[in-house]
């Protein structure tokens, strides 16, 4: 080595790079931000003034010069970043609901109906009016149990066909009857 700095030699699919020990730590890093060195050996390889790995083993990762380096995975989900619809957020699953491509871990609004899940009452079923015929918290898009109705007024302009709950109703006048006599 004429400069007496060792240099450590990666190679990735027939490709491969020389790095000083300090741009290799920095490679490292960015690559695996976690990374701790658990074992390694370098070796002369033939060339006059180059240093080779030999193996070095970083967490479950080891590099001998024929395995690629796994690619990030930021949110650590086993997902590889580029592969990851939610990168930052664990999300080993990927699911997407409303196939936005967006998974459902970083989603601002899964169903894709303009209301954020924050403030959305069936989070994974489009309802952007947001009705709710039974004041019970829970969407009709999505509510499984839509009733008992409990004011005439619910009953009026095809509310009467919201409700499942203690029955479904035939019309207006069927809903009004079960609102006054509860039957």
């Amino acid at each position: 080595m004429t400069d007496n700095v060792g240099r450590w030699d990666v190679s990735q699919g027939g490709g491969g790079m020389t790095l000083t020990w300090d741009a290799m730590e920095v490679f490292l890093a960015t690559a695996h931000p976690n990374y701790q060195i658990l074992s390694g050996s370098v070796v002369e390889d033939g060339y006059p003034g180059k240093v080779y790995f030999d193996l070095i083993t970083i967490g479950d990762c080891t590099l001998d010069g024929h395995d690629d380096i796994a690619p990030a995975d930021g949110d650590n989900d086993n997902v590889p970043d580029d592969d990851d619809n939610c990168p930052t957020t664990a999300n080993p699953g990927q699911q997407d609901n409303d196939n936005d491509g967006t998974g459902d871990a970083c989603d601002a609004d899964d169903d894709n109906d303009g209301v954020p899940d924050t403030t959305d009452n069936c989070d994974f079923n489009a309802n952007p009016n947001q009705t709710d015929s039974d004041n019970d918290g829970i969407g009709d898009a999505c509510d499984t149990q839509t009733g008992p109705p409990t004011t005439a007024n619910q009953c009026k302009n095809g509310g009467w066909a919201n409700y499942n709950v203690p029955r479904s109703f035939k019309n207006q006048g069927d809903c009004m009857q079960f609102v006054n006599t509860g039957k």
